[in-house]
């Protein structure tokens, strides 16, 4: 990523257009996760992450704020956080 992005400035709607899917896939590789990987965290289908890293569809909201928050993570050297998890809905 060349350029930081803050959460302040952070525009999913901006980050989902089709030429932004080069974008999610750097992202994703910098964490580094695989594809099922970012649909899990994001509750999308991995297909979805798929289609969207192939500008075949905008790429989802949840998967743009996840790997974005990952890639903050990841960049702030929290090592002790691999994965963003949470509960499962009742």
């Amino acid at each position: 990523m060349s350029t930081p992005v803050s959460l302040v400035d952070l525009d999913p709607n901006f980050f989902r257009s089709s030429t932004r899917s080069k974008w999610l896939r750097e992202l994703r590789l910098n964490i580094p996760w695989t594809k099922a990987d970012l649909a899990s965290a994001s509750g999308v289908a991995c297909s979805t992450v798929v289609r969207g890293e192939n500008d075949q569809v905008p790429v989802p909201k949840p998967a743009v704020m996840v790997v974005f928050l990952a890639n903050v993570i990841s960049d702030s050297g929290d090592s002790s956080v691999q994965m963003m998890t949470w509960p499962e809905r009742a």
